[in-house]
């Protein structure tokens, strides 16, 4: 077995094929992670972890057999479960209740110890859930959202336009010294969008002298399916002793991914600006941010 932090995953076995997780919360973008790597997973969780893992299975076309998701209202002690695909013993890791099984970059889970697994005892009653598409949207509907624009105003001709240097271009900046892959990107996060509900963006620290501000770690599921590892970042305003992120960025080390992102859905070369043209060609200029859940955000960026 080979520790890792959990955005590659705890352990890894090179015969498993099978593997359950069983915490109260779990992140979308590390199931994400697992199904890549071939393993069929199965969840147990919260209703409201399952019915977010539930819209992303949805969204993304997973199958039955790639994930199944099941939920309890019973008390959760975190583990998993994996089970080799030759015959031989599976095991339980057992996981400090304290911590969240999440994508997380900086959040490292530590093993109590690993025990034989001898039979299927999830321990918790739990039931399997399944949403259908318009389960989801309506979901998606009826939960908080705001509406960011992609674009800036010019101030003297009042036109719509695209920053050269930052948001949607934030990688043309003169002093960027990367000449490779996408040019990064961030969605700028204003003052509205936090006031928009006191919960909808994280504060990123506090206005006490020498208090520095940490980014906070979100998944986003986009409306195409892809998930996306990515961070609420910087510093914004301060709001009641709270400091606020002023941007929205993939959890690469720089907003590549995101930057990519959009120039792919756009059609434009990752070492293009984007345009107003663009955004004018591919038939929209903001997007749609709906808040699933803690540190979890449906985002839409589709064209009718």
């Amino acid at each position: 077995m080979k520790k890792s932090d959990t955005r590659s995953f705890i352990y890894t076995i090179s015969d498993a094929s099978d593997i359950t997780i069983i915490s109260e919360r779990i992140s979308p973008g590390l199931i994400s992670e697992l199904i890549k790597t071939g393993l069929n997973c199965k969840v147990i969780t919260s209703l409201k972890s399952a019915t977010i893992i539930c819209i992303f299975k949805r969204l993304a076309g997973y199958s039955d057999s790639q994930l199944t998701i099941s939920y309890t209202n019973e008390n959760l002690y975190n583990r998993c479960i994996i089970k080799p695909s030759a015959s031989g013993k599976a095991y339980v890791i057992e996981i400090p209740n304290n911590a969240n099984i999440t994508n997380s970059p900086s959040a490292s889970i530590h093993s109590l110890g690993t025990v034989p697994y001898n039979s299927d005892d999830s321990d918790a009653s739990s039931f399997v859930l399944n949403i259908g598409m318009d389960d989801v949207y309506e979901i998606i509907n009826n939960s908080p959202e705001v509406s960011i624009p992609l674009y800036i105003v010019d101030k003297e001709t009042h036109t719509k336009k695209t920053p050269d240097a930052s948001g949607i271009n934030w990688g043309g900046q003169s002093g960027n010294t990367r000449n490779s892959g996408p040019i990064e990107a961030y969605i700028p996060i204003n003052k509205p969008t936090i006031l928009s509900s006191s919960f909808f963006v994280p504060p990123t620290g506090i206005t006490s002298p020498g208090c520095e501000t940490k980014s906070v770690y979100v998944d986003l599921i986009w409306d195409d399916g892809t998930i996306m590892p990515a961070f609420m970042a910087g510093k914004g305003p301060a709001i009641n002793e709270l400091i606020y992120p002023n941007k929205l960025t993939s959890a690469d080390g720089g907003g590549a991914q995101l930057g990519g992102y959009f120039r792919k859905r756009l059609n434009v070369a990752e070492r293009s600006l984007i345009t107003y043209r663009d955004f004018s060609k591919y038939g929209r200029d903001n997007i749609r941010l709906v808040y699933l859940s803690e540190n979890v955000y449906y985002v839409d960026f589709s064209v009718k």
